[in-house]
């Protein structure tokens, strides 16, 4: 997987200062939320990216998990109709 992230320092999120710079003058909004919103999103796209997983697996880990989780309701469905049969 390519990483778009990288940490530096403590745990530290490299910064897009220049980026941050032209959003804040060109939209008249405050530095402080732009870098705010900015860490949480590189920070969850770290987390993500973690995993080492690429979506299209993550893809196929979700549809594995909803067909065992409906293969699971559909055992307790049959226990609980043995249950009211007896």
């Amino acid at each position: 997987m390519n990483r778009l992230t990288e940490k530096i320092g403590q745990d530290k999120p490299r910064t897009f200062k220049g980026l941050i710079r032209w959003f804040v003058t060109h939209n008249g909004i405050r530095k402080d939320e732009i870098v705010n919103e900015y860490n949480e999103i590189y920070d969850r796209l770290s987390e993500y990216e973690a995993t080492g997983l690429e979506p299209e697996q993550i893809i196929e880990i979700d549809k594995l998990y909803l067909k065992k989780c409906e293969g699971v309701n559909k055992l307790l469905a049959e226990l609980r109709e043995q249950k009211e049969g007896e």
